[in-house]
């Protein structure tokens, strides 16, 4: 049977990927440090959003303001400059938030989480989106996760081998997507070899090649 698949927002990234993006599926993409993967994912949200999906952004490096502010920004076709002293303004907000969508399907909801930095676990995280359904009666259908290599291991806390911990995160962050019938987005680092490398691939991955037998799809940007 054909499988029902979500679009980027990108008509030519949605024919890289078959169409979009399938259910219960996880998707990374790699990037030097720097080079705007955190925007990438929040670019993602916001299109998540636009095609009326209930999205949620968890970061686990930047904080929440910060996410939200460049979230809101894309949202509202704003310059992040502008958007301290544009979110001020809460006449031209809502005018601007009632922009949002196709014009056919109502805008998603969007939530925005901050974890401390290598001290969440994919339970801890799974945790905190069941919650939000229950409490606002909402079903998610993007769960963006910034970024997984510095999401903690549950089921070795204190193991110093790289391999596994990526190996056990990404089949845990795999699993909560299958699981609830998410679609999950996230980031990785590259490794020396693909820094300035305009040509990435496999061998690039930073850190743990397990990460590549784990994700449905890796790109780079």
């Amino acid at each position: 049977s054909k499988i029902d698949v979500v679009s980027s927002g990108w008509q030519y990234f949605d024919q890289m990927i078959g169409g979009g993006f399938g259910p219960k599926t996880l998707h990374a993409f790699m990037g030097e440090s720097n080079i705007g993967k955190s925007i990438f994912l929040a670019n993602l949200a916001a299109n998540a959003v636009r095609g009326g999906h209930n999205t949620v952004y968890i970061s686990a490096e930047m904080s929440a303001p910060k996410a939200l502010k460049r979230l809101g920004a894309n949202l509202m076709g704003i310059r992040m400059d502008d958007y301290d002293s544009f979110s001020w303004d809460t006449v031209r907000v809502k005018r601007a938030l009632q922009q949002v969508g196709t014009g056919l399907t109502p805008p998603g909801e969007l939530f925005v989480k901050e974890f401390p930095t290598s001290s969440a676990t994919v339970q801890d995280l799974e945790n905190y989106l069941l919650e939000v359904q229950d409490i606002k009666k909402i079903k998610f259908k993007f769960v963006v996760v910034d970024y997984i290599n510095i999401l903690a291991n549950s089921r070795n806390p204190n193991s110093e081998n790289i391999y596994m911990k990526i190996k056990q995160i990404a089949e845990d962050l795999r699993g909560m997507m299958v699981r609830n019938d998410w679609i999950g987005l996230t980031v990785t680092q590259v490794n020396a070899s693909g820094l300035s490398n305009n040509d990435l691939n496999q061998s690039n991955v930073s850190e743990s090649k397990a990460l590549i037998h784990t994700v449905d799809s890796l790109m780079g940007i």
